[in-house]
């Protein structure tokens, strides 16, 4: 769950005034959030800075301004990382052969690269280390079964 999806949500459920203004400034500034001092966030909202820092708390941060950080930092990268092409209705009955093409295969490499942004190496090498040291393995689809397959300490072991 995306830390957007996760204020959206603190600010739904909530009981506490403070939370849900809070939380439907930060939803209604988005990027733009960390522009704005605690004072001036805490006058527009009718709350106080504790009442922030509370938010933030409620969220896992330590404080208001690794929480704003933090969204600043998921804002830009939802803003320049995905292309206006939506996923769920990604062609028209308007749209010619060669758009519906560009358009799936623009979806395709959008999702291969905000993947590759989410892997992290030590985890990967962890994951790769614990496959060799292994000594048994099972794999339970095509795909996994061609890449495991294609490491050497296991080309001779038998993958189903």
């Amino acid at each position: 769950m995306t830390l957007f999806q996760r204020v959206e949500e603190l600010t739904v459920t909530s009981q506490n005034s403070s939370k849900k203004s809070i939380g439907e400034f930060v939803l209604r500034k988005k990027s733009h959030v960390s522009k704005y001092t605690t004072q001036q966030i805490a006058d527009e909202t009718y709350t106080s800075k504790a009442a922030l820092v509370r938010f933030a708390k409620a969220l896992g941060y330590q404080g208001w301004k690794e929480f704003a950080g933090a969204f600043a930092a998921e804002q830009h990268y939802q803003e320049s990382h995905y292309s206006d092409i939506d996923p769920n209705f990604p062609f028209t009955g308007d749209d010619t052969i060669s758009d519906i093409i560009r358009k799936m295969s623009s979806l395709q490499v959008e999702s291969i690269l905000d993947t590759a942004d989410l892997l992290n190496p030590h985890t990967m090498k962890k994951a790769a280390d614990l496959l060799v040291k292994s000594r048994r393995t099972a794999c339970f689809a095509d795909i996994v079964k061609k890449v495991v397959m294609s490491i050497p300490r296991f080309e001779t072991s038998s993958c189903s």
